[in-house]
C-alpha cells in the first residue's frame, strides 16, 4: 500500500494557511483569534488547541467555525483522531469553501491512516474541489494514492491528473509526476529507512521466480507526510492484468501500482 507517517497530515505539507483565506477581514479582538492560528502554525498544537477551544466559547458567531476548524486541525497534529473527527465533520458542509475543504481534507488523512481508503479517496476528492492552488493539488494527489491502494487505477490517474493542473509548487509537480508513470509495476515494500529498503530489494534479487521480471530498484518519493519513503519495486508490464499475473506467477505479494516514467534509483 502507499505508506503514512503521524504527523500533521496534508495540513503539514501545505500549512494550509488558515490565516491567509480567513483573517483577512477580522475586525475588532482580531489578534487575540489570530493568536491560536499562530501557534498552529508554529507547531504549538497543544497551544492552538486550548486557544481554539476557548474561542469557540466565546468569539462571535462567524469567528466560531474558524476555531472549530483550528481546535480539529491541532486534535489531528497531537494524533487525537477521535476528537479531530467531532470537530471536523460538522464543517464538511460549511458554506466557506476553504473551511470545508480543509476539513474535508484532514478526514480524508483520517481515514487513510485508518486503512479506510475508499473513505479516504472520496473526501480527499471532495476537498481538492473546494480547495486552490497547491492545497488543492495535495488534496487530489493523496486521494489518487487512495485509489491506487484501491487498485482503481482509472479513478487514481484523474485525480493525479487533477492534482498536475493545480499544482504550483516544484516539488509537489515532481511528485505528482513521480506517480503518473508508464504502464504498471509490482511495489514490494516501502520504506522510511533506506537500509531496510536495500535489504527489501537484496532478499527480492535472491528470488529465482523474479529474475525474470528484471533487476529490482529503489526509489525515493516524499510521502504524503513530507518525510522521504523508498519504495523497492519490481517489473514494468503495460497492463494492470500482466501486472496481477506475474504478482500470482511469482508470488511476491505487494501491490501493482503505476510505474514511474523514471525509474532512476533514488
Amino acid at each position: 500500500m502507499v505508506s503514512t507517517r503521524r504527523a500533521s497530515g496534508l495540513v503539514c505539507l501545505s500549512v494550509l494557511t488558515i490565516a491567509a483565506g480567513l483573517w483577512g477581514c477580522a475586525g475588532s479582538g482580531a489578534g487575540a483569534r489570530a493568536s491560536y492560528v499562530d501557534d498552529y502554525q508554529q507547531g504549538r498544537y497543544d497551544r492552538a488547541s486550548h486557544g481554539a477551544i476557548r474561542a469557540v466559547r466565546d468569539a462571535g458567531a462567524p469567528d466560531r467555525d474558524v476555531a472549530r476548524l483550528t481546535a480539529g486541525l491541532s486534535a489531528h497534529a497531537l494524533g487525537r483522531d477521535d476528537e479531530a473527527t467531532e470537530w471536523l465533520r460538522p464543517l464538511t458542509t460549511n458554506a466557506d469553501d476553504q473551511i470545508a475543504g480543509k476539513a474535508l481534507a484532514t478526514l480524508g488523512l483520517i481515514a487513510f491512516d485508518a486503512g479506510e481508503h475508499r473513505t479516504a479517496a472520496k473526501s480527499l476528492s471532495r476537498a481538492a474541489g473546494k480547495l486552490t492552488g497547491d492545497d488543492s493539488a495535495h488534496a487530489a494527489m493523496i486521494a489518487g494514492d487512495a485509489y491506487v491502494n484501491l487498485e482503481s487505477f482509472d479513478a487514481a490517474r484523474l485525480q493525479y491528473r487533477l492534482a498536475q493542473s493545480s499544482a504550483h509548487a516544484p516539488s509537489l509537480k515532481r511528485e505528482i509526476a513521480s506517480r503518473l508513470g508508464d504502464g504498471f509495476t509490482l511495489q514490494v515494500g516501502a520504506f522510511a529507512n533506506r537500509t531496510n529498503a536495500e535489504r527489501s530489494k537484496r532478499h527480492l534479487a535472491q528470488n529465482r521466480s523474479v529474475a525474470a521480471l528484471g533487476e529490482p530498484v529503489v526509489l525515493q518519493r516524499t510521502d504524503n507526510r513530507g518525510a522521504r519513503l523508498f519504495l523497492v519495486q519490481v517489473g514494468r508490464f503495460s497492463t494492470k492484468r500482466d501486472a496481477k499475473a506475474a504478482q500470482l506467477r511469482t508470488g511476491i505479494g505487494g501491490i501493482v501500482t503505476f510505474a514511474p516514467s523514471n525509474t532512476l534509483p533514488g
